[in-house]
């Protein structure tokens, strides 16, 4: 279960890295100048995607964790926060 976890960790990080460099020229851009309309949008678009992917990562950990997980209602997002808490400082205490 762990080696899929891994793997499944490593084709999200590629995904994510793809993202970025796919919008490369369009990160520099903004950073030269203010965005326009359309950049603004597609630059949302980029955000949503890297977050949705940092999401799935985290995910996952916490299903291999806790079995139970699953997105159910509108504050899944923070429970997943709250569970991956809890693992942080239960780990940093042992």
């Amino acid at each position: 279960m762990a080696e899929a976890l891994t793997q499944a960790i490593k084709v999200e990080l590629a995904q994510l890295d793809l993202l970025l460099t796919t919008y490369t020229s369009l990160i520099d851009r903004v950073e030269q100048q203010s965005p326009d309309v359309v950049e603004l949008a597609a630059l949302a678009t980029v955000l949503h995607s890297y977050y949705n992917g940092i999401e799935s990562i985290f995910l996952a950990i916490a299903r291999l964790l806790d079995r139970q997980l699953r997105p159910v209602h509108a504050m899944f997002h923070e429970e997943i926060e709250v569970f991956l808490n809890f693992l942080t400082r239960r780990t940093d205490e042992s």
